[in-house]
């Protein structure tokens, strides 16, 4: 079953980027997500390009 999680929405969150084909991340202070289980969570969401 999937983890629900609850986000601060006063807090920066994580940035998408076009890179190519595919997308880069980045927290707001410009460092790139680099933690495996972080990019995985992104990648089970699923989202549409904006």
């Amino acid at each position: 079953m999937a983890e629900l999680r609850s986000s601060d929405l006063a807090e920066p969150g994580i940035v998408r980027r076009r890179r190519g084909r595919s997308f880069a991340y980045a927290y707001a202070d410009r460092r790139p997500v680099e933690e495996q289980r972080t990019l995985k969570r992104i990648k089970d969401l699923a989202l549409p390009p904006a």
